[in-house]
């Protein structure tokens, strides 16, 4: 999960900016890192997809060369970083924080089926993490096609046609802001007849889930709660959209 969640959909495309831009020693350091990363977690992966792992690790290390991933040995957290340095509680928060942020961000322009950047308008209550968010600021508008971010201050910007107000956690409020007009209602009725027709093939899963289990059918059995479990989780997601778009309307 942390090599395809985190490391490809987060860390790997919050780099592409620095790619773009001119600055060549910037590129190498990211560069450096993102490899390193990627040896670390290949080498853990080793033992369970041998062959995977060796082919990827050729094509990532060996230039000229013909080094094996058998030649490394397995690594540890002393390898990597001086956990006793840092505060790996405030770094996880950092890191939820931000991903919560381009989660809703991409939510709720989903949801409203636009083509406009909005922007976010972020208020965290813990300055240690408020500093790295906002260093972060450029990573953000990125991935959540933002327009732009902006911090709680004194004055804001108020010529927006549409807000929306989403408390992430304890320490973290946001704002996402539309210049333009929204046809709220318009979604509104698209996602109720998608969440109705959802709900209607979650009863029928449950009703095939029934009869198998009846039968002792176990393959059916199998297929079908993976299914129910899918579905289960499309409905909560309309769902929370659902809500998301309502509190817009108001």
């Amino acid at each position: 999960e942390f090599y395809y969640a985190d490391f490809c959909d987060f860390y790997l495309e919050s780099t592409k900016p620095v790619f773009k831009s001119s600055d060549i020693e910037l590129e190498q350091i990211v560069w450096n890192i993102l490899r390193q990363c990627n040896n670390y977690t290949l080498l853990m992966y080793h033992p369970f997809i041998p062959s995977i792992t060796e082919e990827l690790w050729q094509k990532n290390n060996s230039v000229g060369s013909f080094d094996s991933i058998l030649d490394f040995k397995y690594p540890s957290s002393s390898d990597i970083v001086n956990l006793t340095e840092v505060n790996i509680e405030e770094v996880d928060e950092v890191i939820k924080t931000t991903k919560s942020i381009i989660s809703m961000a991409l939510k709720i322009k989903k949801a409203v089926n636009t083509n406009e950047r909005p922007s976010i308008l972020v208020k965290i209550s813990n300055d240690l993490i408020s500093k790295e968010i906002k260093n972060l600021s450029n990573e953000i508008v990125h991935l959540g096609k933002l327009k732009f971010i902006e911090f709680e201050t004194k004055e804001q910007n108020s010529n927006f046609k549409h807000s929306i107000n989403l408390k992430l956690s304890d320490k973290c409020d946001i704002t996402i802001r539309f210049e333009n007009e929204i046809n709220v209602g318009l979604a509104i009725t698209r996602f109720e007849k998608n969440l109705e027709k959802k709900r209607i093939q979650l009863k029928s899963i449950k009703n095939k889930l029934n009869e198998s289990e009846k039968k002792e059918d176990q393959t059916s059995v199998d297929k079908l709660r993976f299914e129910l479990n899918e579905i289960i989780s499309e409905i909560s997601n309309l769902e929370e959209q659902l809500k998301m778009l309502q509190s817009m309307r108001k």
